[in-house]
């Protein structure tokens, strides 16, 4: 028998005594019987004598409890005494042959408890738990693609596809079975199909009108010619209000590229539902570029709302001027990149430069800008066009830079008169620069051209004390 006993006091008086008896047997057996899986339990002395051990009983009752590690002959055993006296006061240590030891020093009779317990046991767990956790982690990852899948299908790839069989329809003059497939969408898809309804609509009115006036030629004719008429007179009225004529030929690449692109990818996909086992990942990527290109559309969208309207009656604002130049470039990027001329931008971080002005404005004097440029490079065999903000100490300056050899001197006085243009008959009415250079003497800046360079250089000054620069 073991007996733990401690005095009670109450401060200087002592009240008694607490003692605790614990059987040997019974705590061999404990030793013994209860242990891990693949753990094994036993007790020495500090001396070496061996108390209990699952492997030495039968030795240790046949001489008398006075059986020790030495005359085991077992080198393991020996080994995790000496690694136990050794290890001074440490809970867990090493043995020397691949396994743990927890060691817990029992300090009245001077007996050590240890537990043995194999590194390979600690791998295998080790290896389980990991295993478990990766094979979660790639059933969490299926099943989110899979749900991920469903939902673009739904919400991206079958509404698009229903699209694109009404397009079809549409191009075969059958305009009376237009469904709607994005009612109630706030989107760009639901904006998308507004326009497209509204384009439907416009070409139906169309094909009734020439329906119509069909047997009148004269009639018709005589209508074309003042719409004609009307339309010019539109159309130089637009010019003297923004620089909106000059992107005209632009627009249409900007909008059919990514409409080709989405018809393209749509296709691709409608083909891999079809297979026995689709490709999820080509689904995947396939449908993250349509994403892409739908997010493209909705920019120029974006920017065609902001560039249709007059401008000129909106309230001066704080213009950041990175937004500006990357508003303009979404575009005119594809209509430059379409005739082979290479458009280097260097704007300036987001917030850092800033103008009070009207943001339509400006934006339609810097696309004006670039367009003139396109224009005057377009045949040539060295084609680039470079938009740079520049700030200094007096003002902050907007260069828009093309390849071309500069502007004649005798030109270059005449360049911003109203109806001067050294276009062709037909590409231009004269207005644009006149116009431009208009908008930014109202903003407090001027618009000069630069003859101090080797190629052909429009620069937008504004002084320091109207710009903001971070």
């Amino acid at each position: 028998m073991l007996t733990g006993s401690t005095p009670i006091y109450d401060g200087d008086v002592f009240l008694g005594s607490i003692h605790h008896d614990v059987m040997v047997n019974e705590l061999i057996q404990r030793t013994l019987d209860d242990h891990l899986e693949g753990v094994r339990n036993y007790i020495v002395r500090a001396d070496g004598r061996l108390i209990a051990h699952p492997a030495y009983m039968d030795a240790i009752r046949s001489h008398d409890g006075l059986y020790d590690v030495k005359s085991s002959g077992d080198n393991l055993l020996k080994d995790q005494f000496s690694s136990i006296i050794g290890a001074q006061g440490e809970r867990v240590v090493m043995d020397g042959h691949d396994n743990y030891l927890a060691v817990a020093k029992i300090a009245g009779p001077d007996w050590y408890m240890v537990a043995e317990y194999p590194k390979s046991r600690v791998r295998h767990r080790a290896f389980e738990s990991v295993g478990f956790l990766l094979g979660a982690g790639l059933f969490s990852l299926v099943l989110e693609l899979i749900v991920l899948f469903f939902v673009l299908r739904r919400e991206i790839s079958a509404p698009l596809l229903k699209l694109v069989s009404r397009t079809q329809e549409v191009a075969r003059g059958r305009y009376q079975t237009w469904v709607h497939s994005f009612s109630g969408r706030k989107d760009e898809l639901g904006e998308l199909e507004k326009a497209f309804e509204d384009m439907t609509s416009a070409l139906k009115q169309r094909d009734e009108m020439l329906a119509r006036h069909s047997e009148d030629l004269e009639t018709l004719i005589a209508k074309r010619t003042r719409e004609l008429d009307e339309q010019k007179a539109l159309n130089l009225q637009a010019a003297r209000l923004s620089a909106l004529g000059e992107m005209a030929g632009g627009i249409a690449h900007e909008i059919n590229t990514p409409l080709a692109s989405i018809k393209l990818l749509t296709s691709q996909a409608q083909q891999e539902l079809h297979e026995v086992i689709p490709d999820m990942e080509n689904m995947e990527n396939v449908l993250v570029r349509i994403d892409r290109t739908v997010d493209r559309l909705a920019k120029i969208i974006k920017g065609l709302k902001s560039f249709a309207r007059n401008g000129s009656s909106d309230p001066f604002e704080d213009v950041d001027l990175s937004q500006a130049l990357e508003d303009t470039i979404s575009l005119c990027s594809e209509r430059c990149r379409l005739h082979g001329i290479e458009l280097r931008v260097k704007t300036p971080e987001p917030g850092t430069v800033i103008v009070p002005g009207r943001y339509v404005q400006l934006c339609q004097v810097l696309l004006n800008l670039i367009n003139n440029s396109h224009d005057a490079i377009e045949g040539r065999e060295e084609k680039w066009i470079e938009v740079e903000v520049a700030a200094s100490e007096n003002d902050v300056r907007i260069m828009v830079t093309d390849s071309g050899h500069g502007i004649p001197e005798a030109v270059r006085d005449k360049i911003f008169d109203p109806f001067f243009t050294t276009k062709p008959v037909g590409k231009g009415t004269g207005m644009g620069l006149s116009i431009s250079h208009g908008i930014i003497h109202n903003h407090y800046g001027e618009l000069s051209v630069d003859g101090s360079c080797a190629h052909t250089r429009f620069v937008i000054r504004f002084p320091r004390k109207i710009a903001q620069v971070a």
